[in-house]
């Protein structure tokens, strides 16, 4: 029994030696990094938005935080740099680059490259996409290297892939507008 407690404490303040290490120098990257991070709505959450998450984040309303490797689960997350793994919740936000999943009832948005897919119910939208836009809605980029696949389908360049929907908009194509695909090569 004593054992046991032992070990546990042991593994406690293992993990809790890892709270507070930097992150790696990466340009523009927090300073601080953690394995977990809960949140209610920010600022109520474990750390602050400043700090990056690497493991698990969960946000019951709202998470807010700098960058975020793992996976990212709950209502509304938002996430300031980037984001690397799955992202999933009703919205999804990453002002920075998507290398990942993100998997939304709502909306998906990034400002900078989604490089992996996008997936919504409602619409997903990034600057690039190299991989894949899929929602039941809306899909739109600026530029896509891959497939967009929704009712309707925004880009202002596909440049070797394909858009499948019932509208399909690729400014610098052949075509600029196509019913059911629409593609650049």
């Amino acid at each position: 029994m004593l054992r046991t407690r032992s070990l546990t404490l042991v593994a406690l303040l293992g993990f809790c030696s890892l709270w507070g290490l930097p992150a790696a120098a990466d340009e523009g990257a927090s300073s601080h990094t953690t394995p977990f991070q809960l949140s209610l709505a920010d600022p109520l959450q474990i750390v602050p938005a400043s700090w990056s998450v690497t493991g698990l984040r969960l946000g019951i309303l709202y998470a807010d935080n700098h960058d975020v490797t793992g996976v990212d689960l709950g209502f509304a997350n938002r996430t300031e740099g980037d984001q690397r793994g799955l992202q999933s919740g009703l919205y999804n936000e990453v002002n920075g680059r998507l290398v990942g999943v993100q998997l939304s009832v709502a909306a998906s948005d990034v400002d900078g490259e989604a490089r992996g897919l996008q997936l919504a119910v409602g619409f997903n939208a990034a600057k690039r996409v190299v991989g894949g836009q899929m929602s039941i809605m809306v899909n739109r980029a600026a530029q896509v290297r891959g497939l967009q696949i929704g009712l309707v389908n925004l880009a202002g360049e596909v440049d070797g892939g394909l858009q499948i929907g019932l509208l399909n908009m690729n400014k610098k194509g052949l075509l600029p507008v196509l019913p059911f695909f629409n593609w650049g090569f």
